[in-house]
């Protein structure tokens, strides 16, 4: 009965520029058998009002049976735009066809970055750590903004930070050269080809653990 529902909701979702998705591990009843099976619960977020869109968010879930990236693909069939998410491997596939393009969540790059300084730090996580904060500063000037006219222009904003990143005098442009290209901030670095990283806005409605 609520199928017509749902599959409304997911049409409208795959309409929009950008979704967001991420996944959490569950049993779930397998039917006639009485037994549980390792499944995962998919959610699907279109909210980008972070960037300054007037358009309602919107989300719907998923339960698969296992956790393979083919569900993703299934779900997101016809979809064309950004999909923000962890590093699942499963999420790959999706990306290759230029269609759908990565942006690297900021929010799992700080946690894994912090963690490493946290228990052995070294200049290149210190520099890490404060280039992450640095975005997040400018995150707040532009949060609720439309990309990327609205964007500051100042020595401190995403322009300069461009300029820079070729520049080996820059502490900036260490961390940029550490990090694979498929994990940096678009801040810090061009895209490439058809994969993107996350721009400080699309990191905005991330939590920051």
């Amino acid at each position: 009965m609520l199928d017509p529902i749902y599959s409304r909701i997911r049409e409208i979702g795959r309409a929009r520029t950008k979704i967001q998705t991420d996944d959490t591990r569950l049993p779930i009843l397998a039917p006639s058998t009485g037994k549980t099976l390792k499944g995962a619960i998919w959610v699907y977020v279109a909210d980008d009002r972070n960037s300054g869109s007037q358009e309602p968010p919107i989300a719907w879930y998923r339960a698969t049976m296992g956790r393979a990236g083919e569900s993703v693909i299934t779900e997101l069939a016809g979809f064309a735009g950004t999909l923000q998410a962890g590093g699942f491997s499963g999420y790959n596939q999706i990306y290759k066809g230029g269609a759908i393009r990565e942006a690297a969540c900021l929010a799992h790059l700080r946690r894994k970055t912090f963690d490493v300084h946290d228990s052995q730090p070294t200049e290149l996580s210190t520099t890490a750590m404060a280039g992450i904060q640095a975005i997040y500063r400018i995150e707040e000037t532009i949060r609720g903004s439309r990309p990327p006219s609205d964007w500051p222009h100042d020595e401190g904003g995403p322009d300069h930070w461009s300029a820079r990143c070729d520049d080996s005098s820059c502490a900036r442009a260490t961390v940029c050269r550490a990090m694979p290209i498929s994990r940096r901030p678009s801040a810090m670095a061009p895209s490439d080809g058809a994969r993107s990283t996350a721009s400080s806005t699309m990191a905005s409605s991330s939590p920051r653990t």
